[in-house]
């Protein structure tokens, strides 16, 4: 991320260039400017559950945040959306999620328990760019709204077998008779 000089605010840039058949020398360059603050409000407006959470970290460790005046001494730009190291993260869940994204970020395709603040949450993460990206993103979940869920699925299954059985039993009992 780096600062646009016209809006001051930090951003990231995404180019890409191709170069038409049969021209030597004309490449044409196409790019685009993303505010982190939007990348941020996007991601933050993602609900998986109620009380899920998507971030972006970076292979650094640094996860996208906002930063509170007492983070960034600059107050012109307090409340940029950055890429924060764990240690200035006031946030204990995020920071719990770090150190469990570092442990086990090799095995991607597993989604992990781990603990913070006396609750129990669940995080999966993905490299963006596969198979060697610089940044992941990932998702973690309450296990509260995990077990919602669950129980909400478990009373349809449920309720679905007793209307075949009994729409079953009534069927046998017609034919028999």
């Amino acid at each position: 991320p780096y600062r646009f000089k016209t809006v001051r605010k930090l951003g990231i840039t995404a180019s890409v260039r191709w170069q038409a058949k049969g021209a030597d020398r004309v490449i044409t360059v196409a790019a685009l400017d993303l505010l982190l603050d939007d990348l941020y409000r996007f991601l933050s407006g993602l609900h998986v559950t109620p009380g899920s959470r998507v971030l972006l970290i970076r292979n650094d460790g640094t996860v996208m945040s906002p930063r509170d005046a007492n983070q960034n001494r600059n107050a012109a730009y307090a409340r940029d959306v950055s890429f924060i190291p764990p240690s200035d993260l006031k946030d204990g869940l995020l920071r719990d999620t770090i150190t469990g994204w570092a442990k086990y970020r090799t095995d991607t395709s597993a989604a992990r328990a781990f603990s913070s603040e006396g609750k129990t949450w669940w995080a999966g993460f993905e490299p963006l760019q596969p198979p060697a990206s610089e940044t992941w993103i990932g998702v973690i979940i309450p296990q509260k709204d995990l077990e919602v869920n669950f129980r909400q699925t478990w009373m349809r299954i449920v309720l679905t077998g007793t209307v075949i059985l009994i729409a079953g039993s009534i069927l046998i009992i017609y034919l028999i008779r």
